[in-house]
């Protein structure tokens, strides 16, 4: 008997195999039934796409915990930031400066710290905004802003 493989195992695999060409994205069939062949190559375009939207959905960037009471400035590589909020305490996040091409996604979530917290300012980079405004505020405690930027504009999704 085989052991199965890992999801980890199977991306790996599939992100070294061979890109597959046009006629090769149905399995191949003998009569009524996909060859083994057919359907694991089959098999692999589909892994490829699948890791292929996950890297383009950002999901690949740096994780942030930004501690209560702190200012956090942001980089080009960050995709989530998680602010720890305390009454009292709260944070600023200072959004990257948006590139001349392409787009960057980051989201921002207010965690708080226990049953407390306090609000998250999250501010556009020099003339940049954020759906028109500078700034847009958190003042709820698991409240999320997904951003899209590019063009000198973030976008709340």
């Amino acid at each position: 008997m085989t052991t199965p493989l890992t999801l980890e195992q199977i991306v790996a695999r599939a992100a070294d195999a061979p890109p597959l060409g046009e006629s090769e994205v149905a399995p191949q069939t003998t009569g009524r039934r996909p060859t083994r062949s057919g359907f694991v190559r089959w098999a692999q375009l589909l892994i490829q796409s699948i890791v292929s939207l996950l890297t383009q959905a950002g999901d690949q960037g740096n994780v942030v915990t930004v501690a209560a009471g702190a200012t956090y400035n942001a980089s080009a590589g960050d995709s989530l930031i998680l602010c720890e909020t305390a009454p009292g305490s709260p944070c600023t996040v200072n959004l990257p400066a948006l590139p001349n091409t392409g787009r960057l996604k980051v989201t921002v979530k207010n965690k708080g710290t226990g049953a407390t917290f306090d609000t998250v300012s999250v501010a556009a980079n020099g003339t940049d905004t954020i759906d028109g405004q500078a700034t847009q505020t958190l003042t709820v405690q698991y409240q999320t802003l997904p951003t899209l930027g590019f063009s000198g504009e973030w976008y709340v999704l």
